[in-house]
């Protein structure tokens, strides 16, 4: 391969590979004496090669693989025999392997783009086969923690449970084989627990929760006893992937407890999710004036706390302070400045956050905002949520029993403990792990004999102790008895190599007398610490608990409200209707409104009306019914629904199409605009799955960073081109908003557009004109510049003509006087060599021909001249009512012999009216369009002459099945000099002479056509205009 060929092909991978984010190598195959792949060279890089290998361009280019990477042959002499198959057979190759010298995995995909040569793209797949080695990892502790649990442990898919483990077994008096593909309700004797049951847990995994639950089971063998159900499922978006079900025998604990059942079921909890936090303030005073709920939830202020504080001195430490006071300083108005920094919350937790800063200006223009996005950078990256996730739910297995879970190594230090562990013995994880259990965590009278025990077990000399109680010390000297159950752990020779264990708490049954008597005074301290109110009533309506929450929201003092009728904060209207229902379900034993939001209006102390949210239970003790009920101040909620309709109002009213989409495209919400255009929708975007897949590439560049920047939490705006109609391209204003974040459930993406196709069909047309008229003005000045030339060239050729017809005659004359001469052979020996030396037959037949091919040509030049003067001048002399029918049957008489042999003409002439106009202009655009037909067919092919009256239009096709014109060489066929013929079969000026001769008359002329198939002209007259130019031309 010669050095052009090999700068071509490094120049077509060029621009593609330095936007890629896979590593590119463009790559020539060194081969032996025997034809065998031997090395390979490097010609072209890509940054992301530069990256990912640490290896510049300047040490790679133009340098063996061997050299550049010295003793790769040796590890990997597999890549060079690999690489040279591709490049001898043009074999595509996909494989995977780790690459020695650097320590990293990659998959590697290989092709050939000519012989001798291969591309070789690959990916830093490290993370994937290090993950993939964890999960394998954490999966098989998952199986023996769930084998070995001290607890009743089973995996249930729908409804049925699918794998127990050993202590399940026990508890249910049954084997395996019994217990697995059983359903659930064969466990459950009540129908009612079935149902109950079945609705809750669904409900409750559906929200990612863990379902907590007590209910009656029974044993295969008919046993009836009181369990506690722990559930947590395995994947909440996908709950067919089942769920772990943790069970607990509380047969005890339930008796103990009977008595305070009916006052268990008070406590709510609120998940909300989190999203990116916004908040704005003022730059001269650090006055906050907006901010979202995600930061309120991340902060943990209150709006009326937040609004007190000053930015940003109140929200960060003196070291952030400083970069933040520096930042501020340089910001300018428009351009966004990232900052990391701490949040600190109220909490006291300082949390790691990103923030897109902007100066905002006010709508006067005296002062400035400061507009702040932050982002939580508590997350991981995918790979890295991957890893937790799965880690996470090893965890989870152990996090949602109620027992301790700690595993010991063969010395008796901690390798494993959960989350109930560390809350027993009252230290945190990294307080555990590592640490000699003995020595922590046994008191010293226990702890020789516990040891020994232990240690003669992990050298094989004693039995295991599968069952038995002990006390335990804390890290902060309590002791707790634990009820423990143990397993061995063996390595894969069999040996004893640590021992797994689960023990169950039983300090508080023992203590469950106590503990019961102080329930009722710890519920009353959590109710009355709650921010809703909660309020509870008897029969006769009378209040007999009011909180703290309940103050703060209707003002009334307990002492000032219990004791008297809950109508005193109803409003008038409302109070009969209350005392009715109440006597109603005393009466009918339930209300269809228990555990539903309603809302009411409420009356405060100060006798306003506020809207408030109640949730009521009923509830019956000692053969007395009373009822509960939850309230809420809904009033800044209202608010922000009023705000919400009015924004949705003005949205409605833009002439813009407003539309919001998940990631899938599924439209969520378009205004009106949007159903009169719905071609605005990007389809091609969302058909890439870029948005869907952070790692999936679109051979469109374009569609790859505009999903970057949208993933990446930033909008995007720009014109969006939809080409779902290659002849009819729409064009748009668009502009994307990501809403959220792309690992959040409800993320979604804003669009606004508005069509600008007319304008920029407004503006190509005006390119076009303003180009064609630069053009005129350039043949106008060349033709000038030629003329008169090229007239002195035709004139004096032409007189050399005649004094050499002159010479010529003269000669002829000299010879006739020959033969009179003959006495003198001196002289007639010299003519006759002067005559062998001239050639003088040869001259006499030869310099005329040359005369006339120079005329010849001066007159071609001279006529491109013309040419060129008719195309930069409209000369309107000459014109008159011209049957444009009968000129291109005139005209076509003319070109038959140019292609009667290889050509079947079709004719279809409409009824159309004359134009006015110069005829021999106007035959002029027909003849050059009919020769160019003509001359498109190389072989056989057909041309189609049709003229017909459109609207307010005349319009004539030539329509031919030659070679067709290449899209790229479409937009300059009208263009001076611009020709795709051989040289010397056109000029190049045919089609401009004749695009000006048809905008002269008032016409368009159009093309189009596909290579292989054909070429169609069509010439448009608007009827109006050959009329109005009649008139003014008869006008005197």
């Amino acid at each position: 391969m010669n050095k052009l060929d090999l700068d071509k092909l490094k120049s077509s991978f060029g621009v593609l590979a330095e936007h890629m984010f896979n590593s590119f190598a463009l790559c020539e195959i060194i081969w032996d004496e025997k034809g065998e792949a031997q090395d390979f060279m490097f010609h072209e890089v890509n940054p992301a090669f530069e990256a990912m290998t640490n290896l510049s361009r300047e040490q790679v280019l133009g340098r063996r693989v061997s050299e550049a990477i010295p003793g790769i042959l040796e590890v990997h002499p597999e890549l060079v025999t690999t690489y040279g198959q591709v490049a001898k057979t043009g074999q595509l190759i996909k494989f995977q392997f780790r690459f020695s010298p650097f320590g990293v995995w990659y998959a590697v995909s290989a092709f050939c783009p000519m012989p001798g040569f291969f591309v070789t793209l690959f990916d830093d797949i490290t993370l994937q086969k290090e993950t993939q080695e964890k999960i394998e990892a954490a999966k098989h502790q998952l199986d023996s923690i769930f084998e070995h649990s001290g607890l009743g442990l089973t995996l249930i898919k729908e409804r049925r449970l699918v794998q127990v483990n050993r202590q399940m077994t026990k508890i249910f008096e049954a084997t395996k084989g019994e217990l697995e593909n059983l359903a659930m309700e064969e466990l459950i004797p009540d129908p009612s627990d079935q149902k109950r049951l079945g609705q809750e847990s669904y409900e409750t995994l559906s929200r990612g929760e863990t379902y907590k639950t007590e209910v009656q089971l029974k044993t295969l063998k008919g046993k009836i006893f009181w369990a506690r159900l722990y559930s947590t499922a395995i994947d909440p978006q996908n709950l067919e992937q089942g769920s772990i079900w943790n069970l607990e025998d509380i047969t005890k604990e339930r008796a103990a407890r009977a008595q305070l059942a009916a006052e268990s079921n008070l406590i709510q909890s609120i998940l909300e999710g989190v999203e990116d936090t916004i908040f704005m303030f003022e730059l001269k005073d650090g006055r906050a004036v907006r901010w979202n709920k995600a930061f309120s939830q991340i902060s943990g202020y209150t709006d009326a706390e937040i609004a007190s504080k000053k930015a940003p001195d109140d929200w960060f430490d003196e070291q952030d302070l400083a970069h933040a006071h520096e930042a501020l300083g340089a910001i300018t108005p428009g351009v966004d400045t990232r900052l990391v920094m701490g949040l600190l919350t109220k909490s006291g937790e300082k949390i790691p956050t990103e923030y897109r800063v902007k100066l905002v200006s006010y709508e006067t223009g005296e002062g400035h905002y400061l507009l702040a996005v932050g982002r939580d950078l508590r997350n991981r990256r995918k790979a890295e949520r991957e890893i937790h996730k799965k880690e996470q739910l090893a965890q989870q297995y152990l996090d949602i029993a109620s027992v301790l879970f700690v595993a010991l190594n063969a010395t008796g230090h901690i390798i494993l403990i959960n989350k109930k562990g560390c809350e027993i013995l009252g230290a945190s994880e990294s307080e555990i792990l590592g640490h000699n259990w003995f020595e922590e965590f046994l008191w010293a009278e226990d702890r020789a004999e516990i040891e020994k025990v232990y240690q003669q077990v992990m050298g094989g000399e004693g039995d295991l102790v599968e069952y038995y109680v002990n006390p335990v010390r804390t890290k902060l000297g309590e002791t707790r008895l634990i009820e423990w159950h143990n397993a061995a752990v063996y390595n894969e020779t069999g040996e004893i190599v640590g021992l797994f264990s689960s023990g169950l708490d039983i300090t508080e049954k023992r203590q469950v007398e106590e503990k019961l008597a102080n329930s009722e005074e710890q519920l009353r301290t959590l109710l009355s610490a709650s921010l809703d109110g909660i309020i509870t009533i008897d029969q006769n309506s009378s209040v007999i608990f009011w909180n703290e929450g309940a103050t703060r929201i209707l003002g009334y003092d307990a002492q000032e409200i219990l004791g008297t009728s809950l109508t005193r904060i109803l409003p008038e209207r409302f109070q009969a209707g209350h005392l009715a229902g109440v006597a109603r379900v005393i009466r009918e034993g339930r209300s269809t409104m228990m555990g539903k939001p309603i809302e009411m209006m409420a009356l405060t102390k100060d006798q306003r009306e506020i809207p408030v949210e109640l949730s009521l239970s009923q509830w019956n003790l000692k053969g007395k019914t009373y009822f509960s009920g939850i309230l809420r101040d809904i009033s800044q909620r209202k608010e922000t629904e009023a705000e919400a309709l009015r924004l949705t109002q003005a949205i409605d009213q833009v002439e813009e199409a407003v539309f919001i989409t998940d990631l899938k495209g599924n439209l969520i919400y378009t205004n009106p605009a949007f159903k009169y255009c719905p071609e605005v929708f990007p389809q091609a975007l969302f058909a890439s799955k870029c948005l869907e897949d952070q790692d999936q590439r679109s051979e469109n560049p374009a569609l790859n960073k505009i999903s970057h920047t949208l993933l990446d939490g930033n909008a995007w705006a720009g014109e969006w081109v939809n080409d779902a109609d290659p002849e009819s391209p729409r064009y748009f204003e668009l502009t994307i908003s990501p809403l959220g974040k792309p690992s959040d459930p409800q993320f979604s993406l804003i669009f606004i557009g508005f069509e600008t196709t007319q304008r920029h069909l407004q503006r190509a047309k005006s390119i076009q004109s303003q180009k064609m008229e630069a053009l005129g003005t350039l043949a106008s000045g060349v033709a000038h510049e030629i003329n008169n030339p090229i007239s002195y060239v035709s004139a004096n050729v032409r007189e050399l003509g005649h004094y050499l017809a002159a010479y010529q005659a003269l000669v002829s004359l000299y010879e006739e006087l020959e033969p009179f001469a003959q006495e003198n052979k001196n002289l007639l020996a010299a003519i006759a060599s002067q005559r062998k030396i001239m050639d003088l037959e040869f001259v006499k037949s030869e310099v005329p021909q040359m005369i006339k091919d120079a005329l010849d040509g001066a007159a071609r030049i001279k006529n491109i001249v013309q040419n060129l003067n008719e195309f930069s001048h409209n000369n309107s002399d000459g014109q008159e009512w011209v049957d444009l029918n009968s000129a291109l049957q005139q005209t076509l008489k003319m070109v038959w012999n140019e292609f009667k042999h290889k050509s079947l003409v079709t004719e279809n002439y409409g009824v159309i009216p004359n134009i006015f106009g110069n005829r021999q202009e106007l035959t002029q655009v027909f003849l050059n369009l009919l020769i160019n037909a003509g001359q498109s067919i190389e072989k056989q092919g057909e041309i189609n002459i049709t003229t017909r009256e459109l609207g307010d239009q005349i319009l004539i096709e030539i329509k031919d099945t030659g070679k067709g014109i290449a899209p790229k060489d479409l937009p300059r066929i009208f263009e001076p000099f611009f020709t795709t013929k051989s040289v010397g079969q056109g000029t190049g000026l045919g089609l401009s002479i004749s695009y000006g001769m048809v905008k002269k008359h008032g016409g368009q002329i159009e093309v189009s056509s596909e290579l292989g198939k054909g070429t169609c002209f069509t010439v448009k007259f608007p009827i109006a205009w050959t009329e109005s130019m009649s008139q003014t031309k008869e006008t005197p």
